[in-house]
């Protein structure tokens, strides 16, 4: 049983890792959906110098 303890241990770091990783990737996410947003809004804008 012991050693079953020890081993997770060992891979403590890793799972935070991961856990970084999935964090990460959901602000990605989040970040990019504004990013398009945004670019959407741009293609609506019209230069006063088009009117």
């Amino acid at each position: 049983m012991a050693a079953q303890g020890k081993s997770v241990k060992l891979y403590e770091p890793f799972s935070n890792e991961i856990l970084k990783r999935l964090m990460d990737e959901v602000d990605y996410e989040a970040f990019m959906e504004r990013q398009y947003k945004k670019l959407e809004e741009k293609k609506k804008f019209v230069s006063l110098d088009e009117i």
